[in-house]
């Protein structure tokens, strides 16, 4: 292993810095895909969806149906329909208790916490007008849907998941599985399972969970250069109901590439801060209020007593949001309010940043937190960006401005895009179809977590272990502190501990006053249980050591991913032999914990707390609770303060480094001298993890099979209603052109009489009044049977009427054919002597039979009443001619044959061949033959000799 000196005389990055990778994000270590994704910001009001697919422009933003580059996040439950987007939101009205909003807040909480309150507005004067009840098995969220029937949390965002998969794959042309999803920094794990639930429901596979500041900040930074600088930058983003400041720091690192230096770019969030209960959204409720009360003082009425009303309202107070921030006043109009009475008001700026005096105080309390805690001045920040919609108010900007000593603010980025845009650029780099300006990018865990071995009743440690290891054995042990880089491995080793099974909790760590995840009432976040450790020491003893393995997946959510025994036997026993065996049979049939080991013993450095972006703390945490950091990652190794741990972690890479083999002298307990040329070997056992059981469980395969089914029921419906959609369109355009028809089509008049005509047209009425009434709401097969029907009647007319000018067109174009037919004929004995007689004479005889039957069905026609039944079509004769015309054109391109070779001629011997030339064959005064030819046409041209007269 390289010494961290020598890594940085090669060239090679830092550990922590993501060097060869184009784009490496908080969730690394992922399958590589090709062909095209979707990335998708799914915010509480709104979403919107980035498609990433290979062309002039690789990551554009999809639009909807209506051509918006955003996308209400609303879903509709109405009479057992779904619909989602503006045609969800067209229905608050109508149907305002079927209408779901704010959806992403109810994600991953129990039904009784005090946020889902909140979301639903229960404490304040307008609340949402649904009606939330409890999961009996899980006490989450389930919306009802009507009397009986409800309706889970995650099968909602699981339906707006699919439309905006939908909505990439029509603006892509093909079919897309691979996504990444861009969501809060403050997602808890069970709001993260939550998500990853939900996409599955959609059928969507998720490659990576970014934060929404980090895909921000790396929109803003790809674009840029800090090869010769650092740039501090704070990024503060209001949404509906959430805002999110982040502290990012730009930089860039050197690395070498093809034997040359290369400066790579890179990104680091370094802290964050959130009010999940402040935004937009509250602006629009504070105005709602506002207007009700003004209506109960005019009228006596209370306009919040009716969810309609209150729907009125909501969507009145947007548009007058809008114009207080452009304008100093703006009106406030909705008609027919409450009671069939109509309310109309002004409110001014003035007004309005009264009403909202607390909002815009608690605004700016994430910013301030963040410069407090890092002790920034306004000087060291290099740019204040702002994102979300919210943003836009003139009081918040003014009041952050204030808050930053009255420095101005930045929008470089599109506020409403650019967390979409770079949720795209993640998943380009997790493409194989894409290359990307690299550029690196580390996130790290907002909300700490430490893990704890829970004490086994009636356990007693092995008598050789020392009293203090069996003491802090069961203590909590930091697992992931506050900001640690992402994505993490990790190894606990546990010395001198046997029991089975036994339990390994996880809990969320407040100290330092951090906070829980939204929805958390305690700080007990999930246990796993380990077993089978009777059966490893009752094959390598007692002196082994347990190895448990932490990560994080592209999700961000930490796991006891697996757990071995690891110990040493001596190769030269029998029974060791075996045993090792074994063990290599186990090794194959687990080979994501050994592959984790074996990264950790040949990849990365030791390093130390220079070489990475923690804290002192934070290193201080790693190296005193026992970790040994999987280096997969490229992460240093934590020591030990017990030097059993330590020598086993040392231990485990020398032997999976070349196969060396640790000193025994270091070895504790040791029973039996072995020889000086016998060493012992590693072994590894694996042992079982279970499920974990979690305070919030997520949906297990029971659940997520019923929660499809409900899902691929509402397609149905979808598809279904999209097919009888169809089939009534036509029917309608069918009705209404051949109403139109019947009335005006001169043609048609001449191949009908009135009376077909008006029997038909009364059909057709009739039909059309059945569209309207009893049929609205029938199957596609009803549509189409009854199209068909009017089609039968219908096309006979149509295709009568185009026969009046068809018909005499293909009898003169068969008669003029005929004619040239018969010139041709006439001279083939000449032109074609070759052609046999009798093939000639019955074309010709098949081309009489033609004209015959051409002339009867022509006069035949002439006798019979325009609206009567054609006595022939158009295509009867060109069907007859072209037959015809075949045997014609395979008659004409009949060659002549070959005539017949002539024989040679043969004078004594000298041959005359067919292009008169004489060979002969004489001899010479060296015996040698010789051809001689001779030119019969030259020879005539020669003179003969004569004698002169």
């Amino acid at each position: 292993m390289p010494t961290r000196r020598e890594t940085r005389r090669s060239g090679r990055p830092p550990a922590w810095i993501p060097g060869t990778l184009c784009l490496l994000c908080l969730m690394a270590q992922l399958a590589a895909t090709s062909g095209a994704l979707f990335a998708v910001d799914v915010g509480t009001e709104y979403m919107k969806v980035s498609l990433i697919k290979p062309g002039r422009e690789p990551i554009s933003i999809v639009t909807n149906e209506m051509s918006k580059r955003k996308t209400v996040a609303d879903v509709a439950i109405v009479n057992g329909e779904r619909l989602m987007g503006a045609e969800a939101t067209a229905l608050r009205t109508r149907h305002p208790g079927r209408v779901f909003t704010r959806l992403r807040d109810f994600l991953g909480k129990p039904a009784g916490h005090a946020s889902v309150s909140r979301a639903l507005r229960a404490e304040t004067r307008t609340p949402l007008v649904y009606e939330l009840v409890e999961d009996p098995q899980r006490q989450t969220v389930r919306f009802k849907t009507g009397d009986d029937s409800t309706i889970s949390a995650e099968e909602l965002m699981g339906s707006i998941i699919t439309y905006a998969k939908a909505m990439a794959e029509a603006q892509a042309g093909q079919d897309i599985v691979d996504c990444v999803i861009a969501l809060p920094c403050f997602f808890g794990p069970a709001q993260r399972q939550a998500i990853l639930d939900a996409a599955r429901l959609a059928g969507a596979n998720v490659l990576a969970l970014v934060h929404s500041n980090a895909a921000a900040a790396l929109q803003y930074g790809i674009v840029r250069d800090f090869s010769n600088t650092t740039e501090n930058v704070i990024f503060y983003d209001m949404g509906s109901n959430a805002v999110q400041v982040a502290y990012i720091t730009f930089s860039s690192y050197q690395t070498r590439d093809k034997g040359k230096m290369k400066t790579i770019n890179q990104l680091r969030v370094l802290d964050v801060a959130w009010d999940d209960d402040l935004g937009g959204d509250h602006l629009d409720w504070m105005l709602v209020d506002h207007i009700a009360d003004e209506f109960q003082e005019k009228y006596g009425l209370d306009p919040r007593d009716s969810p309609k009303a209150i729907a009125k309202m909501k969507k009145a107070v947007r548009r007058t949001k809008e114009i207080l921030s452009a304008n100093s006043d703006a009106p406030v109009y909705v008609e027919e309010l409450h009671d069939n009475k109509d309310f109309s008001s002004k409110i001014t700026r003035r007004e309005f940043e009264d009403l909202a005096a607390d909002f815009f105080e608690r605004a700016k309390n994430p910013l301030v937190e963040i410069l407090e805690r890092n002790n920034l001045s306004v000087a060291s920040l290099d740019g204040v960006e702002l994102l979300g919609g919210g943003t836009r108010v003139p009081k918040l900007q003014a009041v952050l401005s204030e808050a930053l000593g009255g420095r101005n603010l930045d929008r470089h980025l599109d506020g409403d895009e650019a967390i979409v845009m770079g949720a795209g650029l993640v998943a380009a780099n997790l493409s194989t179809t894409f290359r990307l300006r690299q550029f690196g990018l580390v996130d790290g865990a907002v909300y700490p977590m430490s893990v704890q071995i829970e004490e086994p009743p009636q356990w007693t440690a092995p008598a050789h272990a020392a009293s203090d290891d069996a003491e802090q054995l069961f203590k909590p042990r930091a697992l992931l502190p506050y900001m640690k880089r992402l994505p993490v491995k990790r190894i606990l080793h546990l010395a001198n501990f046997t029991a089975d099974p036994f339990n390994v909790s996880f809990a969320f760590n407040t100290s330092g006053g951090r906070p829980l995840p939204s929805g958390m009432e305690t700080t007990d976040y999930g246990t796993y249980e380990v077993s089978g450790m009777k059966k490893a020491v009752e094959k390598h003893g007692q002196d082994g050591k347990v190895a448990l393995h932490f990560t994080t997946q592209n999700d961000g959510i930490i796991v006891l991913k697996g757990a071995e025994y690891v110990a040493e036997v001596q190769p030269n026993v029998p029974s060791v032999a075996k045993e090792n065996d074994t063990a290599n049979e186990t090794r194959d049939s687990v080979p994501e914990i050994n592959d984790e080991v074996q990264e950790d013993s040949t990849d990365g450095d030791e390093g130390d707390a220079s070489d990475t972006p923690e804290s002192k703390d934070d290193a201080q945490d790693d190296s005193s609770d026992g970790y040994a950091e999987d280096a997969g990652d490229g992460q240093r190794s934590s020591t030990s303060n017990s030097t059993d741990s330590d020598s086993a972690a040392s231990e485990d890479r020398q032997v999976l480094d070349n196969n060396a083999i640790p000193d025994n002298s270091t070895a504790k307990n040791e029973t039996a001298k072995a020889p000086k040329t016998v060493k012992k070997k590693t072994v590894r056992f694996p042992l079982i993890v279970s499920q974990p059981e979690l305070t919030h469980p997520s949906l297990d395969t029971k659940g997520l099979l019923a929660s499809t089914k409900v899902l691929l029921e509402f397609s149905k419906k979808e598809m279904e209603k999209k097919a009888g959609d169809a089939a009534k369109n036509s029917l309608e355009s069918y009705i209404l052109s051949t109403q139109e028809m019947l009335g005006v089509d001169e043609n048609i008049k001449k191949v009908t009489t009135e009376e077909q005509r008006n029997t038909f047209s009364l059909e057709l009425t009739e039909t059309e009044d059945w569209l309207y009434m009893e049929g609205e709401d029938q199957p596609a097969a009803e549509f189409k049977k009854r199209l068909a029907e009017l089609e039968a009647v219908g096309k006979k007319m149509v295709e009568n009427a185009a026969e009046l000018t068809r018909r005499p067109e293909a009898v003169k174009t068969a008669q003029d054919s005929i004619e040239l037919l018969r010139k041709v004929i006439n001279t083939w004995p000449e032109t074609k002597p070759w052609l046999n007689e009798t093939e000639v004479e019955k074309f010709a005889n098949k081309t009489d039979a033609f004209e015959e039957w051409l002339t009867g069905v022509v006069a035949e026609q002439s006798s019979r009443e325009p609206h009567e039944d054609p006595a022939f079509r158009s295509e009867d004769v060109m069907f007859r001619f072209n037959a015809l015309n075949k045997v014609f054109n395979k008659l004409k391109n009949k060659k002549a044959p070959k005539p017949p070779p002539q024989a040679p001629i043969v004078i004594e011997n000298m041959t005359i061949t067919e292009n008169g030339t004489f060979y002969g064959v004489g001899g010479n005064e060296t015996g040698i033959e010789e051809n001689i030819a001779v030119d019969l046409e030259q020879e005539k041209d020669v003179p003969q000799d004569h004698d002169e007269l």
